[in-house]
């Protein structure tokens, strides 16, 4: 754990103890709020709970008891500004720490989160001030299990995993399923996940979005290329869509191609778009790639092929993707 901590670029150990439990992975809780439909069970929210008091447990240090005491220094008087959990807390101390019965009560999440449906879309990754919010949230908590309601509000906007974290995305394998592009072996193991710094760095947009220049132009950048930029037009009206069709982009090298359908792709970004980045050989796993997709109903996947084919008959990757085309 503190082998990646240090590559993560997080503060403290806790810090990154909560960068994971914002992302979610493998988290049922998470799933369950980013996939919609059905709020969650008593059993379900009680569970949660315990684990993030349990992590907390593991993760105190004279820093984090050092800035609760900060936080209830500068607001010792008057009463009313206390936070609440910090009240119930102390209020409590004498009973042996036990919560009362109205305590759990005012826990409940029912009036502060509701779950989304399947037609509400997930939302663009968090940005690093958004992250940095949450994670102060948890952190300054008396009970991080106090945090769980805009945990699973954070969960139901942007999804969960890599999902939730990157707009493109490249299959690696049944196993492993979708991974931020241009972060692993490219950037080193376990490089810089894009959750702290500023939210216009570079390494920050090429964390989440990817690397090169592309996926962020704008359609100023096209006014030197008419026949390029009439391409990104279509193409972005087709991705605006409710229901898009297939983009088939051909034409010469060197013409602006794959420029155009990143720019495209990208302008979605915003609008909670994700994309994934295919090679021919991901052709031979299309299944799967479909399959890892439905396991986020919310979200709104492009399927970006951008190596050169031949549609020749019988030419090699010819059948797959005409199967892909034909659905």
């Amino acid at each position: 754990f503190f082998r990646v901590q240090s590559t993560t670029g997080a503060a403290s150990f806790s810090d990154h103890v909560i960068d994971e439990i914002i992302t979610g992975a493998n988290n049922p809780l998470a799933e369950l709020c980013a996939l919609g439909g059905r709020p969650p069970t008593a059993i379900e929210l009680n569970a949660a709970k315990a684990d993030l008091d349990l992590l907390q447990n593991l993760c105190v240090s004279e820093t984090t008891v050092l800035r609760w005491c900060e936080k209830l220094a500068a607001n010792a008087t008057p009463r009313r500004k206390q936070p609440a959990s910090w009240i119930l807390a102390a209020e409590t101390l004498g009973g042996g720490g036990e919560r009362s019965k109205e305590s759990d009560d005012n826990s409940s999440t029912d009036d502060e989160w509701k779950p989304a449906t399947l037609a509400q879309p997930i939302a663009a990754p968090a940005r690093p001030s958004a992250r940095t919010l949450l994670r102060e949230q948890v952190a300054n908590a008396w009970a991080w299990s106090d945090s769980l309601p805009a945990l699973m509000t954070h969960w139901t906007n942007v999804g969960t995993g890599e999902v939730g974290a990157r707009s493109v995305l490249r299959w690696t394998g049944l196993k492993t399923g979708f991974k931020g592009a241009w972060v692993g072996e490219e950037l080193g193991s376990d490089a810089y996940l894009g959750r702290y710094g500023e939210d216009d760095d570079d390494y920050v947009v090429q964390s989440i979005v990817g690397a090169g220049t592309a996926w962020m132009a704008v359609e100023a950048d096209f006014k030197s290329r008419p026949s390029t930029e009439k391409a990104r037009a279509a193409i972005l009206a087709e991705l605006t869509k409710e229901k898009p069709a297939h983009v088939l982009l051909h034409g010469p090298p060197g013409v602006g191609k794959r420029f155009a359908m990143r720019s495209a792709i990208g302008e979605t970004f915003g609008a909670g778009v994700r994309c994934v980045q295919m090679h021919r050989g991901d052709l031979r796993s299309l299944a799967e790639i479909l399959c890892e997709i439905a396991k986020h109903p919310r979200v709104k996947f492009v399927l970006f092929l951008e190596m050169p084919l031949c549609l020749t008959p019988y030419a090699e990757f010819h059948n797959e993707l005409v199967g892909a085309m034909d659905g």
